[in-house]
């Protein structure tokens, strides 16, 4: 091909116009994945992030509702979780609990004979995680209804005791009223 002839040909309008919307696609296209692409990538992943970040302040949400709804109900029982710590106390305070048990028998009038408390490790209470609980035996004699009212007693104390094993043993005489009992109660602490 000639330069003139070459010439002519770029100078003519038809060649002008398609060698301009040649020009153009070719820019817009470098344009569209150079810069419009990343635009738009970044556009759906925000969305996406947007979409997790709803789930989870939903999540976030109801568990700041159950917080809220655990905090309500610890101020309603405030006043009550001292009768708690009484209840289940930290230690094992042997000496309160027996205590408790004789005041149990003075005020169902039922005289104990003898009293003996399990051996405890200190040593392993302070490594055991949960509920713990030790045993006093209590040996007594005394008439049916003195017994029901030790019972009775016991049951109604604040500290948790259970009567794991309760024998009578003789027969209930006419002169004296009395059985002989062997009683097992387990006292419990954390």
């Amino acid at each position: 091909m000639d330069r003139k002839r070459l010439r002519a040909l770029l100078t003519e309008k038809k060649v002008q116009d398609y060698s301009f919307s040649i020009f153009f696609f070719i820019v817009f296209s470098f344009f569209l994945a150079f810069a419009i692409r990343p635009n738009v990538i970044t556009a759906f992943n925000l969305q996406q992030e947007l979409q997790d970040l709803k789930l989870k302040n939903r999540e976030y949400e109801a568990q700041i509702l159950q917080i809220v709804n655990y905090q309500s109900v610890l101020e309603t029982y405030r006043n009550d979780l001292p009768v708690l710590d009484e209840a289940i106390p930290s230690s094992p305070q042997v000496a309160k609990v027996v205590e408790d048990v004789q005041n149990a028998a003075l005020q169902a009038d039922v005289p104990i004979t003898s009293v003996t408390v399990e051996s405890i490790n200190f040593k392993q209470v302070e490594t055991v995680q949960g509920i713990q609980a030790y045993k006093i035996t209590l040996d007594t004699e005394a008439s049916a209804s003195s017994l029901e009212q030790l019972i009775l007693a016991i049951s109604n104390q604040r500290r948790i005791k259970t009567i794991d094993q309760f024998a009578l043993e003789g027969e209930q005489a006419s002169t004296s009223g009395a059985f002989t009992v062997n009683m097992i109660v387990s006292a419990y602490y954390l």
